[in-house]
């Protein structure tokens, strides 16, 4: 029946490369040994090699000498994807081999680079402690014979030889398969929307189950990685190449046994994702377009008054001053009236009454978010926060633009407002004046701006509801995909894009239960299958859509499977928020692939929809039309039915 249409267990205990870039570096000319780190050079560029720690190694290309200075870009709302430059690297240890040099940690145990001289190649591998003998090594990431760091005029590319029995995860908030082997993609931020494309997280962070991650630290937009898709047994890295800090080939590769090692790793060098307060765990209740004042207090109320939990409500543009022409596409209000002659974060003087609508909340316990949009939130004019980088988006790498921005939202914040969404921030294709592609980077610094000001000023960590932001943005959003459909059939877009961003540090995490468009006729099944049951999968359980998605408009036998489930919900969340603080101090997703803790099991890395909830619950929510579908329970542990109480071992599928 719907009623059991969440199954759950608890655990006991590339195409060929352009020719222009086919030429190798060459041979290795000599290479210059300092304390801590080295530089290769070769005839045909520069590979600087040194160790953040014992088991991350960062290999770092440049076509001359003068390599990009390391910065947090101060000047210009950095930092971005590295957060913290100020840890020297590790001294360094230098033999001569026969086929060239080794470095090493000196006097640490983890990883070791080869470099073979003629031609240059980089062999990285994993170093094996061998009491009272010499230590062994094991690969970890070889480069193949025909690769090695390459340049063309504005980009670098790199090959790496595949494994044959490897596996690869990662790659953040974006719809693809969990497991990338044979795939590639193209790391630009776009919503995902009804075609089931992209995605606004893409992050060049990729694990590999043979014990190690690969992390470019690259904002530009046409980064793309190729897993032996275009050629077999070949992963392609090419990259733009803007010859400055975060825009070069800056290649991290993180060693570690399992895939939560990788992840401490990848975090400690890119910053912790975002811890919320617990309340944003809980039910967040939004819709396009039209509640006013006095819908909000209608909906808190009634919610109270059914006994239903509800943390915030979100309100979407129609609580804003706007032009009558942003209205043109719904009627929400009658855009006779006038709405207001520019765009800002005024309140519309057709909402109603703002006062008496935060009283009431207050009263009641419910903290309001607010949206604003890239294209249609901030003035053009003279009294707007520009300079813009279009339409109506200002350059968020502009310090006076911050500052300009940030008293736009404190006068807001004054009235009572507690968090904020942040859409179509992804809407733009220009150079900031920090002299940096904005495409994947404006995302993450429009929401650090408000999320650092509620910490400094407030003293509250809220993250931004927000639909791009790849480049450091785990450190301030909680992503969701953009408008994606009703209908059971898009449930695996939003599980994709929550899985996957979930492997790049985007725990906190969700998508709009029971999509965003829908015909006006209540659907049972969409409310079942998409509401109710991800109740129990999402890390953010945001009620969101153009279409009305109140409890009480369900059908009855949805409306007490909504009931059951929520008080579910919230009898975990002691455990869930259990998940979020891991999450925040050692990047473990709340819901994490199968594969995560089972990596040794290959059987796991085609399990794209059975997912861990913290350590200890597998959930594998139905997303077909179906009352029941197989789940397949992973090696290593003995596993219990949360329904019936029956036992079953690793291995199966049940």
């Amino acid at each position: 029946s719907v009623l059991k249409s969440v199954l759950w267990l608890v655990m006991l205990g590339l195409a060929a490369l352009p020719s222009v870039l086919r030429a190798q570096m060459g041979n290795v000319l000599n290479v210059d040994r300092g304390e801590r780190q080295a530089t290769v050079h070769a005839s045909g560029g520069f590979v600087r090699i040194e160790f953040v720690e014992a088991n991350i190694v960062r290999i770092h290309a440049s076509r001359t000498e003068n390599f990009p200075t390391d910065t947090t870009h101060p000047d210009f709302n950095g930092p971005y994807y590295i957060e913290d430059y100020s840890r020297k690297p590790l001294p360094l240890k230098a033999s001569e081999t026969d086929y060239g040099w080794r470095l090493e940690p000196d006097g640490k145990a983890g990883c070791a680079v080869e470099i073979e001289t003629k031609p240059l190649r980089l062999n990285v591998v994993k170093l094996n402690s061998a009491p009272g003998g010499e230590p062994s090594s094991t690969p970890l990431l070889q480069e193949t014979p025909d690769g090695g760091v390459r340049f063309s005029t504005g980009r670098t590319a790199d090959t790496f030889a595949i494994g044959a029995d490897e596996h690869f995860i990662g790659f953040g908030a974006d719809r693809h398969p969990l497991d990338m082997r044979g795939q590639d993609i193209v790391l630009e931020t776009n919503e995902l929307g009804k075609e089931g494309e992209g995605g606004g997280f893409p992050v060049p962070w990729v694990m590999s189950n043979r014990g190690y991650g690969l992390f470019l630290n690259n904002v530009d937009p046409t980064t793309r990685f190729d897993l032996g898709k275009s050629r077999a047994g070949r992963l392609l890295i090419d990259a733009g190449d803007g010859g400055r800090e975060g825009w070069d080939f800056d290649l991290y590769v993180v060693a570690g046994d399992t895939f939560s090692d990788l992840m401490q790793g990848y975090i400690r060098l890119t910053g912790k994702p975002i811890l919320p307060e617990k309340w944003f765990l809980g039910n967040l209740q939004s819709k396009c377009c039209d509640w006013r004042a006095d819908d909000v207090i209608y909906i808190a109320s009634r919610f109270r008054e059914l006994g239903l939990p509800l943390d915030a409500m979100i309100l979407d543009l129609q609580w804003r001053e706007v032009r009558p022409e942003d209205w043109a596409w719904t009627p929400a209000f009658d855009t006779t009236e006038s709405a207001g002659k520019r765009r800002n974060l005024n309140w519309s003087p057709l909402f109603g009454n703002v006062r008496s609508m935060f009283q009431t909340l207050d009263l009641l316990g419910v903290k309001l978010g607010l949206h604003e949009n890239a294209v249609s939130t901030f003035s053009d004019d003279e009294n707007g926060p520009g300079p813009y980088l279009a339409a109506s988006l200002p350059d968020m790498s502009r310090p006076d633009v911050v500052k300009r921005l940030w008293a736009m939202h404190e006068r807001i914040i004054a009235d009572g407002a507690d968090f904020w969404w942040q859409d179509q921030g992804e809407r733009v294709n220009a150079v900031g004046a920090n002299g940096y592609p904005m495409k994947n980077l404006n995302g993450s610094l429009w929401a650090k701006l408000v999320v650092e000001g509620m910490r400094r000023e407030h003293g509250v960590s809220v993250p931004v509801i927000a639909r791009s932001g790849p480049v450091g943005g785990h450190r301030y959003i909680a992503p969701w995909p953009g408008d994606v459909p009703a209908g059971l059939k898009f449930s695996r877009f939003d599980l994709d894009y929550i899985r996957n961003g979930g492997l790049a540090g985007y725990a906190v995490i969700g998508a709009d239960m029971g999509g965003f468009y829908h015909g006006h006729t209540p659907d049972p099944e969409n409310e079942v299958r998409r509401i109710c049951d991800m109740l129990l999968v999402f890390p953010v359980i945001r009620t969101h859509g153009a279409y009305y998605k109140l409890p009480w408009m369900f059908s009855s036998e949805a409306q007490r499977t909504y009931g059951h489930y929520l008080e579910m919900r919230y009898r975990l969340m002691p455990y869930l928020y259990s998940a979020a603080i891991e999450a925040h101090e050692t990047g473990r997703p709340i819901l994490a692939p199968l594969c995560f803790d089972y990596g040794s099991d290959d059987a796991t890395y085609d399990r794209d929809f059975d997912f861990l909830l913290g350590h200890d619950l597998l959930v594998a929510p139905v997303t077909e039309e179906a009352e029941k579908r197989s789940v397949y329970l992973p090696s290593g542990n003995d596993w219990r039915d949360f329904w019936n109480d029956k036992g079953y071992p690793g291995g199966e599928t049940v």
